[in-house]
């Protein structure tokens, strides 16, 4: 290929692709504009107390099933306790106390 024709096919792509990019282009008619306002964050008190508001009640909520999960803890200790207890008796009341019958 001569350098004439490699020029002349160059230009023949540039031209397809620039054919390609204004068909791919909206008129400027068919675009919208919209006017867009900066919305202020964290602005006023009530802005404020809603952002720690619930990270608190969350907070409460956690230490509350944390109290009540201590407190499952210790009932179901105790109430393993009394069953270590009683088994314990009950087996040595069997064991010693009880009159043996013969047969």
């Amino acid at each position: 290929m001569t350098p004439e024709e490699h020029s002349i096919e160059l230009e023949r792509i540039e031209n397809e692709i620039r054919q390609r990019e204004s068909r791919s282009r909206p008129d400027k008619q068919e675009i919208q504009y919209y006017q867009t306002t900066k919305v202020p964050h964290n602005q006023n008190e009530q802005t404020k107390g809603k952002l720690w508001k619930p990270k608190v009640i969350l907070g409460l909520k956690l230490f509350g099933v944390g109290v009540v999960a201590i407190a499952l803890v210790r009932v179901a200790a105790v109430v393993a306790n009394l069953l270590i207890v009683g088994t314990l008796l009950f087996v040595g009341y069997k064991v010693f106390f009880e009159k043996k019958k013969n047969k």
